[in-house]
């Protein structure tokens, strides 16, 4: 637990402690062990507890962060899967861990098959023109053939949580900014386009949310067209930010 707080945040191992307590109390009630000392271990004692987040960037937050990451020494993985996670609004394991074949990039749509889902459904997004242009990238550099879309260091396997968090920690710790963490991206993409006008449904879809109500049951449309205006409005957004700053 302290190399988790060291390695990452106090909160991140108060909520490890946290899940590791649920899973011995589920072993406990299923009489498999009789106790742990596990469980007399305060959260104070090694962390803090995991908080409701409100952290949202602002555009010259974004314009920034995105600044520095393009001059960061990082490996073209790390940064362009930052740069997915940002543009997309998708989950950190969505990306991470999204096979290339999922990606068709002339119809321009991701789907996330239902075993991927947090949802445990089909998530169909929309791919912008800038989420492409950095595929295509990523092609370059480590050929069509590859599993997944963002290589790791392994052979193999995909690009670790550990690494990206520690990658977007360190971006922060440059341009030394009010503490935000990969997760916050959803909230901000979701936020900013709501000031632009772009309706609640389609950025509900691009978070890969399901509809409340009569919607969740009735309506199946994932509304592509509305999603890739707005990922595409996204990008020009931060862009010209980025052109803004000297």
């Amino acid at each position: 637990f302290d190399d988790i707080r060291g390695d990452t945040s106090p909160q991140n191992a108060g909520s490890v402690l946290k899940r590791f307590k649920t899973i011995i109390r589920w072993s406990k009630s299923r009489g498999e062990i009789k106790g742990s000392a596990c469980l007399d271990i305060p959260i104070k004692a090694i962390g803090e507890t995991q908080s409701a987040r409100e952290r949202v960037l602002e555009w010259d937050e974004v314009a920034l962060l995105w600044k520095q990451i393009e001059t960061s020494k990082a490996t073209p993985a790390c940064k362009i899967c930052v740069q997915l996670l940002i543009l997309t609004g998708a989950r950190n394991s969505e990306i991470r861990e999204s096979r290339r074949n999922e990606f068709d990039l002339d119809k321009k749509v991701w789907i996330l098959p239902p075993d991927r889902s947090k949802t445990k459904k089909q998530i169909r997004r929309a791919l912008s023109d800038k989420t492409i242009e950095l595929i295509n990238l990523l092609d370059l550099i480590y050929g069509l053939d590859r599993e997944f879309l963002i290589v790791g260091d392994k052979k193999g396997s995909p690009i670790t949580t550990h690494s990206i968090n520690r990658f977007v920690q360190r971006m922060n710790a440059h341009i030394k900014l009010p503490p935000f963490v990969p997760h916050d991206f959803r909230r901000t993409i979701s936020t900013r386009l709501s000031e632009k006008e772009v309706m609640p449904h389609v950025t509900e879809k691009m978070l890969g949310h399901e509809l409340g109500g009569v919607m969740a049951i009735y309506n199946k449309h994932d509304w592509l067209e509305e999603q890739n205006h707005a990922y595409n409005l996204y990008w020009k957004e931060i862009s010209e930010t980025i052109s803004d700053i000297h």
